[in-house]
């Protein structure tokens, strides 16, 4: 099976430089003296999900001649010549749809694995904080809630939804989620829209470039405006045996933030 990691440490004597293509972003992460440099730019005719390039070039500076427009500078006493390159959750929930919604029936558990985008995160050996994070595909802004008076700013994301996990296909720019739905309620429950909170999910991969997050179990309590959502704190079993924690959640969930308002998780 070929292995799909586009992330790792790239080694970078002074005076060189790395570019990166993942999916429609493209970036030049240049090595200077005491100095990095990063410019990037989204290739809006690189979108197509289908056909995902993911490769990273190492060049010197002189057969380096590409500028993006985007560019920042970062300058340290002792910059290091590592840079580190991993893959990060989206920094907001993210809404996601089915293609085609469907009802969960009272009683009823489903198990729905859906993708979200990915972002890039840049950083050094000597600093902890990245140098800069980037979304690799742009998602749009969407409202989630009731109104437009309580609800939250999130990313909008299309899904296929599967409930057979070998029928989604395994994108480098995206994450799965497995997602364990519960209806505990006396009426169908219709299911158009999921706001996953990706803030509160931590990222695994396995040996060969698999990326999941923790899985998530959403409970439509008995006839109410009350759900629930359950994080797990452990690798998903899809991954396997040979898997390990990649980035950590950038949130750190509490019972505030899993006890949610129907509203809040299923729209």
């Amino acid at each position: 099976m070929k292995e799909r990691k586009w992330w790792g440490n790239i080694q970078l004597e002074g005076d060189a430089c790395v570019r990166l293509q993942l999916g429609p972003l493209k970036l030049v992460a240049r090595h200077l003296a005491k100095e990095w440099h990063i410019s990037y730019q989204a290739d809006t005719a690189l979108m197509a999900e289908e056909d995902v390039i993911c490769r990273a070039d190492t060049l010197s500076h002189a057969e380096d001649n590409v500028e993006y427009d985007n560019i920042s500078r970062h300058v340290f006493a002792q910059p290091g010549d590592t840079l580190i390159v991993r893959p990060a959750l989206a920094d907001r929930p993210v809404v996601v749809r089915p293609y085609v919604p469907f009802y969960l029936p009272p009683g009823e558990v489903v198990t729905l694995f859906v993708s979200s985008p990915l972002w890039l995160s840049l950083s050094v050996a000597s600093q902890a904080t990245p140098l800069v994070e980037l979304p690799i595909q742009r998602a749009s802004d969407t409202w989630f809630g009731p109104n437009t008076m309580v609800g939250e700013l999130c990313y909008a994301s299309r899904t296929q939804g599967r409930t057979c996990l070998k029928e989604l296909p395994i994108r480098p720019h995206r994450a799965i989620t497995p997602v364990i739905i519960r209806n505990h309620a006396s009426k169908p429950l219709l299911l158009e829209r999921l706001n996953i909170m990706v803030p509160y999910l931590t990222l695994y991969e396995n040996d060969i470039g698999d990326l999941y997050t923790s899985r998530v179990t959403l409970t439509r309590e008995h006839d109410g405006d009350n759900a629930s959502m359950l994080i797990d704190k452990t690798a998903p079993d899809e991954l396997g045996f040979n898997c390990h924690l990649l980035t950590p959640a950038r949130s750190k969930g509490d019972s505030g933030a899993l006890s949610r308002a129907f509203d809040a998780l299923f729209g």
